[in-house]
């Protein structure tokens, strides 16, 4: 899978699909059999191998690897070609068994502005100034709903303290924050923060 960092915008981030594969339990393999009129022809088999895959599905507690990925799964793949050559189970059913466990899935559909400028290390940060151990922020208009990250500079070193729980609607903010330093960073993402 493609990391966050890699792509160019939010907007691609989002649109990228990446494969997820999946094993395929016995009762999906039974319920695909069903679907696809597959049971009755591949219990009448004679062919050793449409015996083996029925003893297989038969015997419960083990999964199916049918993933384009692994040796495993293509080896099993072939044995499925071979199962619609002969006429044990149809294509339908091979081609129900093949998407199930070869899905696609958009990992970063749900992303923000925030998550992205962190993964690319380009979220801007605000300094500001605890009090008594307390942080309070105030969001001057509304923005995505997430959960900024507090800093200070330790030695030198940027170093995350605390964090706000999840933010997003305009009005103020607290955070406990550790009583030593009087001025703190924040991510500031949308520029929202005073």
């Amino acid at each position: 899978m493609t990391p966050l960092n890699a792509f160019d915008s939010l907007e691609d981030a989002k649109a990228y699909s990446a494969p997820k594969e999946i094993l395929i339990t016995p009762d999906m393999v039974i319920a695909f059999l069903t679907e696809h009129n597959s049971v009755t022809s591949l219990q009448e088999s004679t062919d050793e191998k449409a015996r083996g895959f029925l003893m297989a599905i038969s015997s419960g507690g083990i999964e199916f690897n049918l993933m384009d990925s692994h040796a495993v799964g293509q080896k099993q793949q072939a044995i499925l070609t071979y199962l619609v050559s002969i006429d044990a189970v149809t294509q339908g059913f091979a081609d129900a068994c093949m998407s199930y466990a070869n899905q696609t899935w958009q990992p970063y559909a749900d992303t923000t502005e925030y998550q992205f400028m962190k993964a690319k290390g380009t979220c801007p940060v605000k300094e500001v100034f605890p009090s008594n151990g307390w942080l309070k922020i105030e969001v001057t208009e509304e923005c995505e709903a997430h959960a900024p990250q507090i800093y200070a500079t330790i030695q030198g070193v940027k170093t995350r303290v605390a964090g706000f729980s999840t933010i997003g609607l305009a009005g103020p903010y607290l955070a406990r924050v550790p009583s030593q330093y009087g001025v703190l960073e924040v991510d500031d993402a949308y520029g929202v923060i005073q």
